[in-house]
């Protein structure tokens, strides 16, 4: 987790969000979009971006936008035909044309606080947020990478696949993958 502390007028806060893909699993995907339905054939899905958040701040507090690239996660499905959709577990990363995305509905879950609007709205208050997070990112061991989480609801054709996680058992050894060779003298 990335934390750092500002003041919102009011009294001090720690702005947490999380450095890695793991820390965004299932259970919170489904505790802050339980009260999104998506209507027969779109599903919700998580739009989950990478930045550093001094250079999100920054941004946002010139007016601009910023380009990140993105993993799309499933979150849930409407009422759909086909079991393709239905198979496709929340937290599972999908593939979908980034058109497709852009084209979806943009969908608020209001207790998602790793949104970009969220953390721009916490700092808000804070003249000094900016220097603090960038002191923070220098401090931190990933340098500050987040992880941004926005919603979109789009037709389920939109999703094209899925990759889905293997197990154990799975697992496969790729006999090209390049192998160190250590020598000892």
């Amino acid at each position: 987790m990335f934390k750092f502390q500002i003041n919102n007028g009011v009294s001090d806060v720690t702005i947490t969000l999380p450095s890695g893909m793991s820390e965004i699993g299932a259970s919170y995907l489904d505790k802050i979009t339980k009260n999104i339905t998506p209507g027969d054939y779109y599903a919700l899905v998580a739009l989950i971006r990478r930045e550093v958040a001094s250079k999100i701040l920054f941004a946002g507090n010139q007016k601009k936008d910023i380009v990140t690239s993105v993993v799309p996660v499933f979150v849930k499905a409407g009422k759909c035909e086909g079991s393709f959709v239905k198979d496709i577990k929340m937290g599972e990363k999908i593939i979908a044309a980034p058109t497709d995305l852009g084209l979806g509905n943009h969908v608020v879950a209001p207790d998602n606080y790793a949104s970009i609007d969220k953390f721009l709205a916490a700092c808000a208050e804070d003249t000094n947020a900016y220097t603090k997070c960038l002191t923070a990112c220098k401090q931190d061991i990933n340098h500050g990478e987040c992880y941004f989480i926005e919603f979109k609801m789009v037709p389920v054709a939109a999703i094209h696949g899925v990759y889905a996680t293997p197990t154990e058992n799975e697992k496969f050894v790729n006999p090209f993958k390049p192998v160190a060779i250590v020598s000892v003298k």
